[in-house]
């Protein structure tokens, strides 16, 4: 029963669930104020004032207890979805090496470039002799 207490979120539920609670006992009371005055005069002021606090405090109550639950399992999945995400790197970093270690298994070994003989430069293609003529001229 003290691990239920260490946690927080046990804590606000049971905070919570007080408000519900006490909400119920406002209204209880104003019931019963009302129940004990023989006058409708006198009644009113204990329904609206007892009533209306009473169905605030359970309104309350139950609204941030939903709110609490709803970011509870938020927290919860955003967790889980963490564990997913890190499984996932996981699994896919373990398969590229795994690929890489096959393709490098089943490579063939490098060639060494064979050596080859000392070029000789290329020769510039000789250039045309164009004769001038008179009918070449321009002018």
């Amino acid at each position: 029963m003290k691990n239920v207490w260490r946690d927080p979120w046990a804590r606000a539920a049971v905070v919570l669930a007080l408000f519900v609670v006490a909400g119920f006992v406002v209204i209880g009371l104003a019931w019963s104020g009302a129940a004990s005055r023989g006058y409708a005069v006198y009644q009113l002021p204990w329904v609206v004032s007892g009533g209306m606090v009473g169905i605030a405090l359970v309104g309350l109550g139950i609204g941030l207890l939903d709110l609490h639950i709803w970011r509870r399992d938020a927290a919860v999945r955003r967790g889980v979805l963490g564990e997913v995400v890190r499984d996932t790197s996981e699994l896919t970093e373990a398969i590229a090496a795994r690929v890489l270690a096959r393709r490098a298994a089943a490579a063939p070994p490098a060639k060494k470039p064979a050596k080859k003989a000392a070029e000789k430069p290329a020769k510039k293609p000789a250039k045309k002799a164009v004769k001038r003529t008179a009918k070449t001229r321009i002018g």
